[in-house]
């Protein structure tokens, strides 16, 4: 089961980096939201709008220190996730918490709810 998990994770890591919202948007749950490191909240179809129009273009995206937790239908991803972005042109290497919960319904697994959080380097 974590082999599929990090196998969406990448996936999706790719669909970032090549832009193809539609592989992101189809691994979404119908009530997928997402806690953005400034606390917005953002529904299934804002989350894909902000990918696609967004300021962020990826260059990649990969996880470091994961770990998945499964309990029946349920996976719980905590990580750090790194994205090498282009923000108005400009390259930023940003690493932030995260977590990201999975739901399994019939023999597919769906992104359910995400949160990225700033990394407190004090306790690294």
């Amino acid at each position: 089961m974590t082999e599929e998990i990090l196998h969406l994770v990448s996936g999706r890591a790719a669909a970032l980096v090549a832009q193809d919202w539609a592989v992101v948007e189809v691994q979404l749950h119908p009530r997928f939201i997402y806690t953005n490191s400034q606390g917005k909240r953002l529904a299934r179809a804002a989350y894909v709008d902000f990918l696609s129009r967004g300021p962020l273009r990826w260059r990649k995206q990969w996880l470091e220190e994961s770990s998945v937790v499964h309990v029946e239908g349920t996976a719980v991803l905590h990580g750090v996730v790194v994205d090498d972005v282009l923000i108005n042109d400009e390259p930023h290497l940003l690493r932030f918490a995260t977590t990201q919960t999975y739901v399994r319904v019939g023999d597919r697994w769906y992104y359910l709810t995400g949160h990225t959080a700033p990394i407190d380097d004090q306790y690294a």
